[in-house]
């Protein structure tokens, strides 16, 4: 276990060595986000969700590993905003806003961190076949897409966005699910 200088832990867990971040609901998130302690007016929310998938990552476990400014941690200042209780509005405000920041961060960071030879596998697998028998081709800047809405699945911009039987929403539970655990075993 590593300690940064802001209090917040690194944790190496488990055979895989994957880098966890402290207990989730942590006191010290909602003060790296600037909520005075006993405000219950205000709650922390991460910009990058704090879901297993995104943790488990290879683009967030090695940017936690980095030498730079102690690495990025999931619950450091830079990755929340308080929101007053009751509110969207960090929904539409990450809907509207940060996902083409998220897509475009993961697009630098692709050729950085994925060789050449995996970016041609994932790139000339088989199309999918959805079920109005329509392909959908695999593409790098359309899992950036689906994968920087991880997190926003049961907001309201969301849910007007991909309701729930449409193909748009088929492709991003589709991309959630097959797309990223087939991808992760060519080191996506």
């Amino acid at each position: 276990m590593a300690k940064r200088a802001d209090g917040l832990k690194f944790l190496v867990v488990g055979t895989n060595n994957l880098i966890t971040f402290g207990s989730a609901g942590s006191k010290k998130f909602r003060a790296a986000c600037g909520i005075a302690v006993g405000d219950a007016t205000k709650q922390a929310h991460h910009i990058i969700p704090r879901g297993s998938q995104i943790i488990e990552h290879p683009a967030v476990q090695k940017a936690a590993q980095a030498n730079i400014n102690e690495g990025f941690h999931i619950d450091q200042a830079l990755n929340g905003i308080p929101v007053a209780n009751g509110t969207q509005t960090q929904h539409n405000f990450m809907f509207n806003h940060m996902i083409p920041v998220f897509t475009n961060v993961l697009a630098d960071l692709k050729n950085k961190l994925i060789t050449q030879t995996d970016i041609n596998l994932a790139e000339n697998q088989d199309p999918w076949l959805l079920s109005n028998n329509e392909f959908y081709p695999f593409s790098y800047p359309a899992l950036y897409y689906y994968l920087s809405l991880k997190g926003l699945h049961e907001s309201e911009p969301f849910l007007n966005q991909f309701p729930i039987g449409a193909i748009n929403y088929e492709i991003y539970t589709f991309v959630m699910g097959s797309a990223i655990f087939s991808l992760t075993k060519t080191k996506f």
